[in-house]
């Protein structure tokens, strides 16, 4: 049987052309990319072609030249070596946002990336760089004139010690923009660097926990309840914190402007000796309790209440409380009447003044013969 010959080949895709002329994907799209190949609506050449471009292969390669298409700083470098300036990545992006240099593309037309950067014909930058020799001059003498006389706009918020929120809204709040580079202008650093009062203003309005408050005012959080008790100072806004596993907490907070005028009230007080409340150990009664009394706490008026229904109905009311759910019990059994029924019980809370805000933290549990009471 004679042996089969392959039919020449009548066209060539991208692939199969690269692996017949032994070229690599970049130099392929780069004789597209400057006419050493005529681009294909088929995707596809005709065999005459592919052989008409290898017999002047050597001289297409040498003309698109060694270097495959490169992100910005790598142009740079090559246009500082071109002109013996000292270009860098910024200019080249700023002829790219002037519309005079654009992205190469492969024999497809789409823009080549290297992950999420743009890549740019080499050839393309020499010939821009030496055709625009004097606007890339200006370029780098302008970048390197802002470099001197501006700074990082995180360089300045690190020195002021602010938070990156501080330093956005006053910032707004001032008409003060960054410029390239996310850098600002000397002017406007100075203005900011120099206002003391300004950097009182953005420390007093942070926001602060009672703890937190109580150790900037160097005081322990029992001195500091006191203070809050008498209305010397109040929360001005209030979040909330998870202490368990499906439970959160209200957590109110307080200015710091209103922790130190807090401190100078607590100065001014007759009868009160700040540097002794400052100095009490854990442990020692606190001297403001002479001067103000805390409020009573939730379970004192839940105990209370249990106490007194049972007492109304000659039957015992137990109150459970869950730390996990932050939330109160009632259970009892009623007498042979049925009473206290759950709506009466419930009606009552409602009505009790000091249980009324409460209420919500409140179970109702009636327990039968066979029940236990509920515990937490």
């Amino acid at each position: 049987m004679p042996p089969k010959t392959q039919k020449p080949k009548v066209d060539y895709g991208p692939i199969q052309m690269r692996n017949h002329l032994g070229i690599s994907e970049w130099q392929f799209n780069a004789l597209v990319r400057h006419g050493h190949l005529a681009p294909s609506s088929t995707g596809r050449w005709l065999a005459a072609v592919v052989d008409e471009l290898q017999a002047r292969l050597p001289e297409a390669l040498e003309a698109i030249g060694t270097q495959g298409p490169m992100g910005t700083t790598r142009c740079a470098q090559v246009a500082a070596e071109l002109l013996d300036l000292d270009v860098e990545g910024p200019d080249i992006d700023e002829l790219v946002e002037r519309g005079l240099l654009s992205p190469a593309v492969d024999y497809l037309g789409k823009t080549i990336y290297f992950k999420d950067w743009a890549l740019y014909d080499v050839l393309h930058v020499r010939e821009l760089v030496l055709r625009e020799r004097a606007l890339v001059e200006d370029l780098v003498a302008e970048r390197k004139t802002w470099m001197e006389s501006s700074r990082s706009w995180h360089d300045v918020r690190n020195e002021l010690g602010w938070s990156y929120e501080e330093m956005r809204r006053v910032t707004q709040e001032r008409g003060i923009t960054s410029g390239r580079f996310g850098r600002l202008a000397d002017a406007d650093t100075q203005a900011l660097l120099g206002d003391e009062e300004l950097d009182e203003e953005v420390r007093g309005a942070r926001l602060v926990t009672g703890d937190e408050a109580a150790r900037h005012a160097e005081l322990r959080p029992i001195e500091f309840r006191y203070c809050r008790a008498a209305g010397w100072i109040a929360p001005v806004s209030w979040t909330q914190a998870k202490v368990a596993r499906g439970k959160w907490v209200d957590v109110p907070l307080y200015r710091i402007a209103d922790v130190e005028a807090l401190v100078v009230t607590l100065a001014e007080i007759p009868g009160v000796n700040l540097e002794q409340l400052r100095g009490l150990e854990k442990g020692e009664p606190s001297p403001l309790r002479e001067l103000v009394a805390l409020p009573t706490s939730r379970g004192v008026f839940v105990r209370g209440f249990a106490a007194d229904l049972g007492a109304k109905h000659g039957i015992e009311v137990e109150a459970v409380y869950s730390d996990r759910l932050d939330r109160w019990t009632l259970s009892w059994t009623p007498d042979n009447t049925g009473a206290p029924a759950e709506d009466a019980v419930r009606k009552a809370i409602v009505d009790d003044k000091d249980l009324r805000p409460h209420s919500r933290q409140i179970e109702l549990k009636i327990v039968t013969e066979n029940d236990e009471p509920a515990r937490h």
